[in-house]
């Protein structure tokens, strides 16, 4: 099984609006979000790199398994890999896939 490893916070914010969260408000260098099926707020913090227990809490909030995880960091890095940006993202992400 792929291990899910630490990103920045832009991949998140990419993801997670992928999977359907929609942008609330910012306070400070957190962002809210909301989904429908989470009972409280999915919070991605503006940080050079987010933890693992960050993001498998999001996960756990919205109902997102590690699978549907994997499955979208793998297509974020196929786009980017299309556009040639961002090459430092693209080199972590190649290490889980």
């Amino acid at each position: 099984m792929k291990r899910i490893i630490p990103t920045d916070w832009q991949t998140q914010v990419k993801i997670f609006e992928e999977f359907g969260c929609t942008f609330r408000r910012q306070k400070g260098d957190h962002l809210i979000y909301h989904h429908s099926r989470a009972k409280r707020a999915v919070v991605i913090p503006k940080y050079e790199e987010i933890g693992v227990a960050i993001i498998k809490s999001n996960m756990r909030t919205v109902g997102m398994s590690r699978e549907e995880y994997l499955l979208r960091l793998h297509h974020l890095a196929e786009r980017i890999g299309k556009s040639q940006a961002n090459m430092d993202i693209m080199t972590r992400l190649i290490k889980i896939i």
